[in-house]
């Protein structure tokens, strides 16, 4: 499955038919680990049905678990759903893809959960390591590639918006970009991460 996704972002749990989990990815584990976020219906049983701490998101889960799983979901492809960011963990993006027949149906799998956080985290070290950038310069560019905002950033990091901007010159000056898109671009591209359209 390692071949398919990049199992450090992707966690890959895998359902029953009736949404109880089966197996998870070390990926899957550790979203499910998380205070406050997704987790097993049953305490200390790791095989219950997928759902998660708050009770909006635990509805959400049941209808996308319904829409790929229940008795209405035949021939459809799968459902998604995204998970707003909590104190704990980023926005995640939910996608449950019902598995008929073949190897996997034999051995209890009724679908494969993809979680994806929304956001891809990014190394600030390998982006100041990929582009000579200087400390500050590089974490501004890593979170700018992971697609938060100037506002998002100069809050984060307690300094002006003009702070932010003047990294942000000094970015493009060192990479010969000339646009912020142009710049996120070339920071994706040389981390080997997907570009965002």
């Amino acid at each position: 499955m390692g071949a398919l996704v990049n199992e450090d972002l992707v966690g890959l749990i895998c359902l029953d038919r009736r949404g109880c989990i089966v197996e998870a990815n070390e990926r899957g584990r550790e979203v499910l680990r998380q205070e406050g976020g997704l987790r097993a219906s049953l305490a200390n049983d790791a095989r219950g049905r997928l759902t998660s701490h708050l009770p909006e998101e635990a509805e959400a889960i049941e209808r996308l678990l319904e829409a790929a799983l229940g008795r209405h979901a035949r021939g459809r492809p799968g459902a998604s759903l995204v998970l707003g960011e909590s104190d704990n963990r980023p926005s995640l993006a939910l996608h449950c893809h019902a598995v008929i027949g073949g190897p996997h149906g034999a051995s209890g799998v009724g679908a494969i959960m993809a979680i994806v956080p929304v956001r891809l985290p990014v190394s600030a070290v390998a982006v100041r390591r990929a582009l000579g950038l200087t400390p500050a310069e590089s974490r501004v560019a890593a979170a700018l590639a992971e697609g938060k905002t100037v506002a998002e950033i100069a809050r984060a990091a307690k300094v002006r918006r003009d702070t932010v901007h003047w990294h942000l010159k000094q970015c493009y000056s060192r990479t010969d970009c000339r646009t912020q898109a142009e710049f996120v671009s070339l920071v994706l591209s040389v981390l080997r991460l997907p570009i965002r359209v």
